[in-house]
């Protein structure tokens, strides 16, 4: 459990944020070692920055370790970062050096590293952006994964803002963290599990995910949430066909993402999060831009639909006075001029 810090912050005008994990190719969400990574999704880059140019975006980009190996990486990003654009650092530890027997027990996650190689990994990722990019201020771990370990390396390594909890989601059941009572806006880290329990000057800004009635709103909800919050749209088993079917609209967590949330429930997730927050918060998968490259968009047809649905929610949003921002943008106006509700 992430623990709480100062209150929410509340700017006007509201912010536009737009995410993207920009990550190897994933058509099942398999797991993706260092040695099959590949990033065939890279080349729906120029498409997408036609995209946000023309909307007047400024993306964040959380970029793993091996998208930054790819020789033309820094070419397909350039023309972002000419319009200011953000490079962030998303950490899948499974793809991320040194590399060891400790990856296969980890299975892609942070939790069962020791802290020294943890620490390898995270710098590594860091040292590669800094590097090519100059040093990141947003971070995003993979797979949703923050604990207190992450909370102390960004503070060490002069992070300013995460974006690793999703509100209203446990992932307990995959072995994760549990965020079912984590706010909806922005707020200070505390810790964020133990063995830390200091006050942290590191801002979260979730994705933005609403729900009409939050599972830790009524009794038993914190037990159902664990089985029926995470999404289920890309998942096969007859199990979650049965708990798709039997979950109550009023208890689904509605995400601002065109992947898998309709542009109807984007506007309606969007609407009900405004009283909570001062910014909407999109994200995507680079492969979600690509056909065959992640289970969201196996074709061109449904990646058409992702990007038809990004267009209509960011232009929903900028109809009702939301201005873009860099995540980073939008940490520097916590950290200068908070205004607590």
């Amino acid at each position: 459990m992430v623990a709480l810090g100062d209150a929410v912050p509340k700017f006007s005008p509201k912010s536009l944020l737009l995410t993207i994990d920009t990550e190897a190719d994933n058509p099942e969400w398999g797991r993706a070692g260092a040695a099959n990574t590949s990033h065939v999704n890279l080349k729906a880059l120029p498409r997408f920055f036609q995209t946000v140019k023309e909307l007047g975006i400024r993306p964040t980009f959380f970029v793993t370790h091996s998208v930054l190996e790819e020789k033309d990486f820094a070419s397909r990003i350039d023309p972002f970062l000419q319009v200011g654009a953000e490079i962030g650092a998303h950490l899948h530890v499974e793809e991320t050096p040194p590399f060891g027997p400790w990856d296969a027990k980890a299975e892609g996650s942070p939790l069962p590293l020791s802290d020294e190689i943890l620490e390898e990994k995270f710098f590594a990722l860091h040292n590669a952006i800094t590097e090519n990019f100059g040093s990141p201020l947003s971070f995003r771990s993979g797979r949703w994964i923050l604990d207190g370990r992450l909370v102390k390396l960004l503070e060490k390594y002069h992070y300013r803002v995460d974006s690793s909890v999703t509100p209203g989601i446990s992932w307990r059941l995959l072995g994760r963290p549990d965020y079912l009572t984590c706010p909806l806006g922005a707020y200070r880290l505390k810790g964020g599990g133990a063995p830390l329990d200091v006050d942290s000057s590191l801002w979260e800004v979730p994705v933005t995910i609403w729900q009409p009635h939050r599972f830790n709103s009524f009794p038993g909800g914190l037990l159902l949430g664990q089985f029926l919050s995470m999404p289920l749209h890309s998942r096969t088993s007859l199990t979650a066909s049965i708990l798709r079917t039997l979950r109550p609209r009023a208890i689904t967590p509605l995400w601002l993402r065109p992947a898998f949330v309709s542009s109807e429930d984007m506007r309606e997730a969007a609407l009900g999060a405004s009283a909570h927050s001062d910014y909407a918060h999109i994200m995507l998968h680079s492969s979600e831009l690509f056909p065959g490259t992640s289970p969201y968009a196996s074709t061109s047809g449904e990646v058409d639909r992702v990007f038809h649905r990004l267009e209509k929610i960011c232009r929903d949003l900028l109809e009702r006075g939301y201005q873009p921002r860099t995540l980073g943008d939008y940490a520097s106006r916590l950290f200068t001029s908070p205004v607590t509700l």
